[in-house]
């Protein structure tokens, strides 16, 4: 297999690039040539893994890349790029001779992160590499020095430290050190030591390809540099910031990213996808910060065969609303971008997958969405629009009043959530309701103050857009009370969904160009401002809030 093309094709473009030396060179393929030594070793690798399951391939290649040679001091990979005269050079040493330790390593396995996987997506999956870590000698010194460091020895509770033994007996040792932890992203989990560096260099590459500016050796050891640093701070008690990032299928944009207050709308450039890569790929999707922190840690104790069962319920709480962040953050992402589309009903922007970027997970994506992911028409961004959905979300984020939040909910997922036309007519006019509704006469309340409001012109037109809300609402009425549908066709319904999605859309816009009444304190002094023409009377609405 000497046509580099197949070699690329086997081992991934990035891949074969850093094996020679040429990851920061921009050249042509018929310009590049392999050393035989190189050639030979990935050729024997080929040969081997050729037949397998490609997650089994994928697994064997990237074992036997980051193997660590002890004679040469360095793995198969940078074994081959020294044959072809690429550079070696390591990380600075620094005062910190835990972090040195770690450097080393992630110097050696760092190329293994490279080889293509039998999916497109960076953030799924788990590069295997703690027997790796653990062979080479600087990796077993790391993991043992955890347990000596003031910091990081807070995470495993009542253990000893494991320096001065020889090193088979801590490579035996290390396996029983483990700690359950109740962290913000997760709930409760266990921590092995035994595993610490493995989730380590996995969390700076998720970090590196996150952040959307390359991927390279350099970039990656600062990323391990600031994981260990993290992991440092938990271990104080001190809270992080994480990265979370949420996959937008159904969504495009010109720019590389979009900001959005604290986090941004990011067009990623790094995957692994080329001709014959497997699983769909979301380029698009929204990085988010969100606090972290290790809420309890408590030592695993085995007595008999059986593990100590600690009692973390009171925790659930804290754990569920760090999620509801998360699906809050998406929602306000969403509603910009339908806010700042041209299209009177917009779709699109579905999420496809969350993926935490905390420091102990072995696969960052879940492997389960709380969503349904229905077939919905995309939305194109371009600059301009781009622009527009940055201001929107400012405006969500500075000037939205909780008194609204389910309006923002059922906005979107009518938009990106729902299977059904009936359902996303049910999400749209509980929108309506959720800005207008009050009592007694609710029907005229709402209907009423959404043509008041989005008919301003004359009489007429209040009368006429008054009934076709009304018509609406009430096939929304019989949809819930189950009263029979025969005059209800699927398309009718589809129709009525639209409009109810376009009317909720123009009416939250135009309660964003009224202020006062948008911060009024319930749905029923907003509908009855609107009714009696305060959404009309401009600057000399400024005494509603009495």
């Amino acid at each position: 297999m000497a046509d580099i093309k197949k070699l690329e094709d086997f081992f991934g473009a990035s891949f074969i690039s850093y094996i020679l030396g040429q990851d920061d060179v921009a050249m042509s393929s018929d310009s590049r040539v392999f050393p035989p030594g190189a050639l030979e070793l990935l050729d024997g690798i080929c040969v081997s893994t050729a037949y397998q399951e490609p997650h089994v391939r994928w697994m064997n290649v990237a074992a036997n890349v980051m193997r660590y040679i002890g004679d040469q001091e360095m793995s198969l990979a940078n074994y081959m790029r020294q044959l072809g005269g690429g550079d070696l050079a390591r990380a600075e040493e620094t005062t910190d001779s835990l972090l040195n330790s770690l450097l080393r390593v992630a110097c050696e396995i760092y190329p293994a992160f490279l080889v293509k996987r039998p999916h497109a997506e960076p953030l799924m999956g788990n590069l295997a590499c703690g027997s790796e870590f653990l062979a080479h000698s600087e990796g077993l010194a790391f993991t043992v020095a955890l347990l000596d460091d003031q910091d990081t020895s807070a995470l495993f509770p009542d253990r000893e430290s494991l320096a001065g033994k020889a090193p088979a007996e801590q490579s035996r040792e290390i396996i029983d050190v483990q700690s359950y932890a109740v962290t913000s992203g997760v709930g409760l989990q266990i921590l092995r030591l035994h595993s610490f560096g493995e989730h380590i260099l996995n969390s700076a590459f998720h970090r590196m390809v996150t952040a959307n500016e390359g991927v390279s050796r350099e970039g990656f050891l600062r990323e391990v540099s600031r994981v260990l640093d993290d992991i440092r701070k938990l271990g104080r008690g001190e809270s992080i910031d994480v990265a979370v990032v949420v996959g937008l299928a159904q969504l495009a944009i010109d720019r590389s990213d979009v900001e959005l207050g604290s986090g941004r709308i990011v067009k990623r450039k790094f995957c692994y996808a080329n001709e014959g890569s497997g699983a769909p790929w979301n380029p698009i999707v929204l990085v988010a910060k969100q606090k972290y922190k290790i809420h309890k840690v408590e030592s695993v104790v085995i007595a008999e065969g059986e593990f100590n069962r600690p009692d973390f319920q009171s925790y659930h709480r804290q754990v569920r609303e760090w999620h509801s962040e998360i699906d809050w953050a998406t929602d306000k992402c969403c509603l910009a971008i339908y806010m700042a589309s041209d299209v009177a009903r917009p779709s699109g922007v579905v999420p496809a997958f969350t993926a935490v970027l905390e420091p102990f997970t072995h696969y960052p994506i879940e492997p389960w969405t709380s969503r349904p992911q229905p077939s919905v028409a995309a939305i194109h961004l371009s600059e301009e629009s781009a622009i527009e959905v940055s201001n929107w979300y400012s405006k969500i984020q500075n000037s939205h009043p909780a008194s609204l939040n389910i309006a923002i909910r059922r906005m979107v997922s009518a938009c990106n959530g729902r299977y059904s036309p009936s359902d996303s007519l049910l999400d749209a006019v509980l929108a309506w309701e959720n800005m207008f509704s009050g009592t007694p006469e609710t029907v005229l309340r709402v209907c009423g103050a959404m043509a008041s409001l989005l008919a301003p012109g004359g009489y007429e037109d209040r009368r006429a857009l008054y009934e076709r809300v009304k018509k609406i609402y009430n096939a929304r009425s019989q949809i819930v009370h189950g009263k029979s549908k025969r005059n209800l066709t699927e398309a009718l319904i589809q129709e009525f969904a639209d409009s109810a999605i376009e009317f909720a859309f123009k009416a939250l816009k135009e309660l964003y160009g009224c202020p006062e009444i948008l911060t009024l304190g319930d749905s029923d002094a907003r509908g009855l401002a609107v009714l009696l023409g305060a959404a009309q009377v401009g600057n000399e609405s400024s005494n509603l809030q009495d």
